[in-house]
């Protein structure tokens, strides 16, 4: 009967993961499998390539509004930076996805929060062109709503990148990864903002 023990995520020596013994009357050998060692390697402290401007209270909102794509450090910072404000997220948006650099109208949705004063759930079901079942999010980091897949992996951010207008940028995670997409999937731009 083989033994299953739990792989280490970084480790110096080499640990035998499955052993499996032979059935008596057989010549079965044991074998043992060893998992790959890769190095962790360490993250510089600072990013040059991923500078914060300093009028980024500005350049944010400037980008978005010209239908330009927004970095997701740039946008994670903006939307870090100011009040939270569960209103910010709520109300009727127009769904405009990115095809190529140009801004295309996907649909609409009715943003709400549920759950409290606080807004312990944020939904965003999509009412046009096709009714979709309800979309919600009840994680929040910072200011970011954090969207999960059914097996619990994040597949995406929706944050805030301008505050007066109530736009939300969409950002997905890269290919197995937990960290967002340098640009964002979609803007959703709140109807009379």
């Amino acid at each position: 009967m083989a033994e299953l023990k739990p792989i280490p995520m970084a480790s110096a020596e080499p640990v035998a993961t499955v052993t499996a013994t032979a059935m008596p009357g057989t010549e079965l050998p044991v074998a043992t499998a060893t998992p790959m060692i890769m190095p962790v390697i360490a993250q510089p402290a600072t990013d040059p390539t991923r500078s914060i401007p300093s009028d980024l209270h500005q350049v944010v909102p400037e980008k978005v509004r010209a239908g330009e794509k927004v970095k997701s450090w740039h946008a994670v910072a903006y939307a870090d930076s100011i009040k939270w404000d569960a209103n910010n997220h709520t109300g009727c948006y127009v769904v405009n996805c990115f095809c190529g650099q140009t801004l295309v109208p996907m649909g609409c949705t009715h943003n709400c929060m549920c759950g409290g004063e606080g807004g312990e759930c944020f939904c965003f079901p999509c009412i046009f062109p096709f009714p979709f079942p309800c979309l919600c999010s009840v994680e929040r980091q910072g200011a970011q709503w954090i969207t999960r897949g059914k097996h619990g992996e994040k597949t995406g951010a929706l944050m805030i990148v301008d505050e007066e207008k109530g736009t939300i940028a969409n950002f997905g995670v890269k290919p197995c990864s937990q960290e967002l997409r340098d640009e964002p999937a979609c803007y959703c731009k709140r109807v009379g903002g």
